[in-house]
C-alpha cells in the first residue's frame, strides 16, 4: 500500500490508513484493529499505536524523504 503523508500529521494517520483499507480486506489479509505494530527497516524502529500515535512524523524522526513502514502482526 503506498500513501502519502505530511511531515505535520501524526502517526496516528498511518495507523487508521492501515486499520481502514485492511478492514476492507478479506480472508488472510485481515488484520485486527490494535493487533499490529508499524516498524521501519534501516534504522529499524518499531512504533506502537498506543505509545507513538500521537507524535508526528516529524517528531518521531521520520523526516526522510521516503519512508517505509512493514507491518509486524503482535
Amino acid at each position: 500500500m503506498t500513501r502519502r503523508f505530511r511531515r505535520s500529521d501524526a502517526l496516528q494517520a498511518v495507523f487508521d490508513f492501515v486499520d481502514v483499507s485492511k478492514a476492507e480486506a478479506q480472508g488472510d489479509d485481515a488484520v485486527v484493529m490494535g493487533s499490529y505494530s508499524l516498524a521501519t527497516n534501516h534504522p529499524r524502529r518499531v512504533f506502537e499505536e498506543s505509545s507513538a500515535a500521537q507524535q508526528t512524523f516529524e517528531q518521531a524522526g521520520l523526516t526522510g524523504r521516503q519512508e517505509a513502514f512493514f507491518l509486524e502482526i503482535n
